[in-house]
Formats: structure tokens, C-alpha cells, sequence
């Protein structure tokens, strides 16, 4: 297929930053986008506005991520006054929504030879050199109308899979609070904990400080890092998602001996603790996970053993538990140790304990399974809509003989 540079056919129009005192919340002047932040599904949700900037986007351009992540696209809706980390691209000899499909395409290579050391970027210069095919107007009307319907085939079967899967994660998280709160058990005028709701009649409740101990973390120099087996590991909040379907963690990137250990002043968390992040954004995704080995935490994490009871029903029961709302005001959430403490828990027999947590490790398989099953369909589903997109726009197949009833199958 015989190709020319995109400037041939379109005009690349490289953002630019205006002062950052003439750029404010959005109100009623000229919406401003700095670069992919403010990306929705396929048009932006300013946050900003600006009336002076140097560099806009007009209604119908397409606006491409120069930084990281590289090639990420959206449709200007109205005129926008775009950032360094934006271009934005006009079709002058080509068709405006063929140019939007064809961009699509470009992603992975624009990717591809983005550089940077601090971040990856592309240039405007980059974008314009891109070989674009030459196609006659007509069909590439013709494309474009077959890549708007069959994309939105498909985007309406990921939106029914996403739905699926929320309501997966309700249904779970509801069947989940009732186990830990024995609902169905003897729960009947039985006591109501604030954030827990009704729990089993015949259950005490106490403070999380009146039935564990809390092990501070320990500042890890960079010197020690790097160490993939030792004596202890080393867990970070980053280290969470090591964790097995059943919140387990016994591993980490960093390990220490007992002897670096013993340097550190580290405190050494028994197995069996409940692990959360104490600090920063992670704080807020309420992840818990149970050391399966004698551990380390690092300063942010903080890991609570509880004296008795079953630590997979004390760490399911802490997955409830929204940190959000305890955290101290401020740029960066925060929750201290003796806000923690405080938090009153139903406390069921280690028996019931035990039968609970296996009941939540059975709930939770089954919820895994069903989950891997759609996270696949979604993969695969995007992986064809992208197929989809590169073999239509550069001409692999005939779009007037093409048949959507088929695109999806086996997804």
C-alpha cells in the first residue's frame, strides 16, 4: 500500500503550556487539557480552563498523548486549550473519522520509539513523519462507517462484561460482610457496629487495641535493597499484590538476614498478621494480605497480630474496614496507629472463626474463578477491537463483504 508522511494530509498542532498562574479551575472560560489526565472513553473531562493559552485544539481534532502513555486518543468536542503533553491533529486530505480509526493503529509504534529517561515521549515531528496510507476518500467513509458500528458492537459487549463483573463484586462483598457479621446466625436484635453493621446477637465486641498488638515498620535504606532471599522479607505496600487469592503473602522483591535485620532495629511481624497500608493513595484501596512467614514491614505498613482467632477472618474483616474514613486531612491520607486501635470488631469464638474464614476462602475461589473468566473475555475483546481497527484501516480485508455477526466469536 502505497504510504505518505500524515503532514501530507493532516496538520499537527504541538501544545504548549501557558503560564501556571493563568491556569485555574474550570469555570466559565476556555476549557484546558495538559495532557491525557482529563482523557475520557473518547472525549475529555476538563478540569481546567485557561483563556490565554498559545496552543488549541478545535471541535473534531484528534487529540494524541505525546507523553506517556504514548497514543493515547480522544476527540475534541470543542475548542481546547492544549499543554505540552498534547498534539492535536486536523484532516485536511483525508477523512476526519477514517484519521481517527487510522491513529488507533499507530499506537503500539508511536510507543515504540517514544524516549526519555524521566518519562517516555514522542514529538511532533515523530507524529508528522507517520506513513499514512493512501486511500480514496470514499473508502475510507466506507471504513470508517464499519469501524464505528462494529467497535461499538463490541464496546457494548465490554460495557454488559464490566457490568457483570461489578455486580460479581457486590454480590461478593455483600455475602462476605454477612459471614463476618454471622448474619443469618442469630443476628435478631443482636448489636449494631457503626461501619459494620448488625452482627451475631450472642457476640462481644471490643477494640482492635484490646485484642492485638500493633508492629511499627522500619525505615529501609536503599544500601540493603535488592536481595531476593534472606531470612525475613522485606514487604512493602508494593509487595501486596504478591499476594494469592486468599490475601496470603509470604514473599517480597527485598529480603534481609537476620544479621542486617538485627543493624535495622527491625521489628519482626509473626506470621499470621494482618498487613495494611498506613499511608499515600494505597491507603485507600483498603488491600489487606496475611504473612505466612516471620516478616518485615517497611514504614509504610503497618501489620497488627491479633492474640487469638483466625487471621483470615480478622483480615477479611478488615477489608471492610474503609480507611478513607479514619484518615487525617490532607494532600496525602494518612491513619495513625491509635485511630486504628480504636475500632470496635465483633469477636465470634476461634471455632466460629475458623469456620467463617473457611467459608470465605471457599467464597473466595469461586469469585476468583468467575473473575480470571471475564478479566479474560475483556482482554480478549480488546485485543480484537484493536485487531479490528489496524486490519480494516490498512486494508487487509473488504469492509463492504465484511460481516460483523462473527467478529466476536469465541469471546
Amino acid at each position: 500500500m502505497t504510504t505518505v508522511p500524515l503532514k501530507y494530509v493532516a496538520s499537527i498542532n504541538a501544545g504548549q503550556s501557558p503560564p501556571s498562574a493563568d491556569v485555574r479551575d474550570l469555570g466559565s472560560g476556555q476549557p484546558f487539557l495538559q495532557g491525557n489526565a482529563e482523557f475520557g472513553h473518547e472525549v475529555p473531562a476538563p478540569r481546567f480552563e485557561c483563556d490565554s493559552a498559545p496552543k488549541v485544539a478545535h471541535q473534531g481534532d484528534v487529540l494524541l498523548s505525546v507523553r506517556a502513555p504514548v497514543g493515547a486518543l480522544n476527540l475534541a468536542d470543542r475548542l481546547y486549550g492544549i499543554g505540552r503533553g498534547l498534539n492535536a491533529i486536523r484532516a485536511a486530505g483525508c477523512d476526519r473519522r477514517f484519521l481517527w480509526w487510522w491513529m488507533h493503529g499507530q499506537r503500539e509504534f508511536l510507543d515504540s520509539i517514544s524516549v526519555g529517561s524521566t518519562y517516555k515521549a514522542v514529538t511532533a515531528e515523530d507524529v508528522a513523519n507517520l506513513e499514512f496510507p493512501i486511500v480514496a476518500l470514499e473508502e475510507q467513509r466506507r471504513i470508517a462507517d464499519f469501524l464505528d458500528a462494529e467497535t461499538s458492537r463490541i464496546d457494548r459487549l465490554v460495557g454488559l462484561r464490566k457490568r457483570q463483573l461489578s455486580l460479581l463484586r457486590e454480590r461478593f462483598s455483600t455475602a462476605l460482610r454477612d459471614l463476618i457479621g454471622g448474619v443469618g446466625r442469630n443476628a435478631a436484635n443482636g448489636t449494631v457496629i457503626d461501619w459494620l453493621g448488625p452482627i451475631d446477637q450472642t457476640w462481644s465486641t471490643s477494640s482492635i487495641g484490646r485484642l492485638s498488638r500493633t508492629y511499627m515498620g522500619t525505615t529501609f535504606p536503599h544500601a540493603y535493597q535488592g536481595n531476593s532471599c534472606g531470612d525475613y522479607p522485606v514487604i512493602k505496600v508494593s509487595d501486596f499484590r504478591l499476594a494469592n487469592d486468599w490475601l496470603r503473602l509470604g514473599n517480597a522483591e527485598n529480603w534481609v538476614s537476620k544479621e542486617v535485620a538485627g543493624k535495622l532495629g527491625a521489628r519482626i511481624v509473626p506470621a499470621g498478621s494482618v498487613l495494611y497500608a498506613r499511608v499515600g493513595a494505597a491507603l485507600l484501596l483498603n488491600r489487606r494480605v496475611v504473612t505466612t512467614c516471620e516478616s518485615i514491614v517497611d514504614d509504610n505498613v503497618r501489620a497488627i497480630h491479633f492474640r487469638s482467632g483466625c487471621a483470615t477472618y480478622w483480615a477479611n474483616l478488615l477489608t471492610l474496614l474503609d480507611l478513607g474514613e479514619l484518615a487525617n486531612p490532607g494532600p496525602v491520607p494518612s491513619v495513625s496507629e491509635s485511630q486504628v486501635a480504636t475500632v470496635r470488631v465483633p469477636i465470634p469464638s476461634d471455632t466460629e472463626q475458623m469456620e467463617i474464614g473457611h467459608q470465605i476462602d471457599s467464597y473466595r475461589r469461586s469469585f476468583s474463578s468467575l473473575e480470571s473468566v471475564i478479566d479474560k473475555q475483556l482482554r480478549l475483546l480488546g485485543e480484537r477491537r484493536q485487531s479490528l481497527i489496524t486490519a480494516a484501516v490498512t486494508g487487509q480485508f473488504d469492509v463492504t463483504t465484511a460481516s460483523g455477526r462473527n467478529l466476536t466469536q469465541g469471546v
